[in-house]
């Protein structure tokens, strides 16, 4: 769908066949692209990659957060107790934690993708079970083999299987 959409409007969109079409392959091939035609422009709708990419999916995604907080002070007249979003890539999830984070009565929670566990390497856990290290041009959280290398992710839920995190989750 967001294929047909980006094509929507004009834009060139190139698949790769690199990896298992997951966002961490997608990912690397764009960097990889981007590096050899650097006439070419880089975009991201996740919170990853280097810098400055984070903070402007960020930015743009903060308006997440903003209808959030005008809709619960319209309806409720109040802030909310808990805020909940899933992380993977973090841009859902920074965009609505970003205009709650100087509230300190709202409780911000993050669930990330358990897969099917550690023990048996599928899982997409990577705060519980990542490390910290420099992944895609963004030193953060990632899961890592006994290599010390970036391994797969697992999640049933394409926007959670990505072996990082957003930088700005972690901080």
């Amino acid at each position: 769908m967001n294929v047909r959409r980006i094509r929507l409007l004009n834009a060139e969109v190139i698949l790769t066949e690199m990896g298992t079409a997951t966002l961490k392959d997608a990912v690397d091939a764009a960097l990889g692209y981007y590096i050899e035609h650097p006439d070419a422009f880089y975009l991201l709708g996740s919170q990853v990659g280097p810098d400055p990419y984070p903070h402007m999916v960020g930015y743009f995604q903060s308006i997440i957060g903003k209808e959030a907080k005008q809709q619960i002070l319209e309806l409720e007249g109040r802030l909310p107790d808990y805020l909940f979003a899933c992380i993977g890539g973090g841009s859902n999830a920074i965009g609505l934690f970003g205009e709650f984070l100087d509230d300190q009565d709202v409780r911000i929670m993050a669930a990330e993708g358990g897969g099917l566990g550690e023990k048996n390497g599928k899982t997409s856990a990577t705060l519980s079970f990542g490390r910290p290290a420099v992944f895609q041009g963004t030193y953060s959280y990632c899961l890592l083999n006994e290599r010390d290398e970036p391994m797969n992710a697992y999640s049933i839920a394409a926007g959670l299987n990505y072996p990082g995190v957003s930088p700005s989750i972690h901080s």
